[in-house]
This record gives structure tokens, C-alpha cells and sequence, in this order.
């Protein structure tokens, strides 16, 4: 299998488990999200840390904690992924998918509006129609609703955020994960300590097979962080942004199919939109490939 096939199929394989990682998270309906947050940055520190030993990389996680620009970005893109992953969570044990849909198909664009805002990006034409009808299928979806879609917009700012902090920082996926995670292992191992001593924990108090889901969020997190590092530097990042919307239409099946969301015409039209944006987005991509290779 040549090295362009292997990052295809371990591409493909993060991206469908991304996709389909809301069936898991709904397993937990006796859990609040925070308490499944706070495991899952635990068991992901501890999973991550497993791999580090076996490897013997212990110096590249050391290195991340001896530079002071590295530790700052990596604390702040810390913050931004658990933000990511708690919204998430919540969003889908409270019956939000399609919000997390919508929020997964923002992100590509919000990451834009990040690189303009900071990095002085420019946008060519295409890319400015994505994005004004991104914001208007926003606007049109907030409109019909009772309250403003806060998960959708925190979980695209959330991971665009994280993402370009990612961009400056030198670092490789797996230690950097690590280094995340141990920054936020005692603010989480305090939680779940605290849940204890209140009598409000879930682990070891119902059953093995629900405490297994919570030692299993560890790798559900972060095996496909790994194939993705695998697939990203064998693939064109052509190739990875157009698998990159694989989640978001994953979601959106799980959620009006497998747990009956409704979906309204005023969803039709903003997700109508959204698949819009994505065409020219895919569409932009594939013409500056080619002049690229022109």
C-alpha cells in the first residue's frame, strides 16, 4: 500500500468517526457535560501519555514546557479545544445535533474570517460569496429560532481558534495533544474529585460497561487526532479540506434520522446555504490547484 493510500484510508477513517462520534457521546445521558468533559480530558491525558512512554518522546513533551511562546500558545489552544469538545458534548446530549452540524460547517469560514482578521489574509471572490452567504444562512437560521445558536458560533470560533493558534505553533500532534490535556488534567481531576466528595459522580456508580465509556472517550478523542496527523502529511490539503465536511453531513444524518430532530424549512434553507458555500469553497480549492500546477 503506497503512502498516498494509507493517509487516504486513515483520513477517511478520522473523518467518518468524527462524523459519527454523537451516537457515543449520546451514551452518556446520566452525566452532566461537564462531568464527561472532565473524563474525557483525563482518560485522553492518560491514553496520550501511554504513547508517549511506548515511544520514548518524553523529550519533545519536555521541550514543549521549556519554551515560553510554545507553553503560552499551547495552554491558550488548551482552552479553545475544551471549550470545542464541552460544547459539543452538551449540545449533543441535549438534543442539539443539527446546532453541531451547523457550527462543524461554519468552522472552514470562521477560519477565514481569522485569517483576514489576524494573519492579513486576503480573499478572492469566490471566497467572499462563501462567506457572506455563511453569515446570511447564520442569520437566517438565528432568526428562526428563540434564542441565538451560541453552540453553533462557539464551536466554529472555539476550533477555528484552535486551529490557528495550532498554525505557530512548533510542535508535532502528539505531544502537543499531551501537552494540552496536561494542562487541563487538574482542573478536570479536581472536578471529578469534587463530584466525589458531593456524591455527584457517575464513575463506579452504575455500572462496568458505563464506566468502560468513560475510560473509552480517552481514545474515542484521541485515535482520530492521530490518523488525522498520519493522513495530513501524506494528502494534499486539498484532498483534507473537502473530507474536512464529512463531519458536519454526518451529523446532520445522525440527527434528523437516528434521534427525530426536527428539521424546518428554515433549516433547509440555511443548511441550502451552507452546502452553497461549500461547493464555491471546494470549487476555489480545486482552481487554485490548478493554477498551481499550471
Amino acid at each position: 500500500m503506497s503512502n498516498k493510500t494509507a493517509g487516504l484510508y486513515a483520513g477517511l477513517a478520522s473523518y467518518i468517526f468524527w462524523g459519527l462520534s454523537p451516537v457515543f457521546w449520546k451514551l452518556f445521558d446520566q452525566s452532566s457535560g461537564v462531568e464527561v468533559l472532565a473524563h474525557r480530558l483525563v482518560w485522553s491525558f492518560f491514553f496520550l501519555f501511554l504513547i508517549i512512554l511506548v515511544q520514548h518522546r518524553f523529550g519533545e513533551l519536555i521541550a514543549v514546557f521549556t519554551d515560553r511562546k510554545t507553553f503560552f500558545l499551547l495552554f491558550l489552544s488548551s482552552i479553545a479545544i475544551s471549550i470545542n469538545w464541552g460544547v459539543f458534548i452538551i449540545s449533543v446530549n441535549t438534543g442539539h445535533i443539527l446546532q453541531a452540524s451547523l457550527g462543524y460547517y461554519m468552522n472552514p469560514f470562521v477560519s477565514m474570517l481569522f485569517g483576514i482578521l489576524i494573519f492579513k489574509e486576503k480573499l478572492n471572490k469566490l471566497q467572499v460569496t462563501a462567506v457572506v452567504l455563511a453569515a446570511a444562512g447564520v442569520i437566517i437560521y438565528a432568526s428562526g429560532l428563540k434564542s441565538f445558536p451560541w453552540a453553533s458560533i462557539s464551536l466554529a470560533f472555539s476550533f477555528a481558534a484552535y486551529g490557528a493558534l495550532r498554525k505557530h505553533v512548533k510542535v508535532l500532534p502528539v505531544p502537543g495533544l499531551l501537552a494540552e490535556t496536561l494542562m487541563m488534567f487538574p482542573v478536570a481531576l479536581g472536578y471529578l474529585i469534587y463530584l466525589e466528595r458531593v456524591s455527584a459522580g457517575s464513575f463506579a456508580h452504575f455500572s462496568g460497561m458505563y464506566d468502560s465509556l468513560f475510560i473509552l472517550s480517552g481514545i474515542v478523542t484521541s485515535a482520530p487526532l492521530l490518523g488525522f496527523a498520519f493522513a495530513v502529511k501524506r494528502l494534499k490539503l486539498i484532498t483534507i479540506g473537502i473530507f474536512q465536511f464529512t463531519i458536519p453531513t454526518l451529523h446532520l444524518l445522525i440527527g434528523v434520522f437516528v434521534y427525530s430532530e426536527p428539521f424546518t424549512p428554515v433549516h433547509g434553507v440555511t443548511f441550502g446555504l451552507i452546502w452553497v458555500c461549500v461547493g464555491l469553497f471546494v470549487a476555489d480549492a480545486v482552481i487554485n490547484m490548478n493554477k498551481g500546477r499550471g
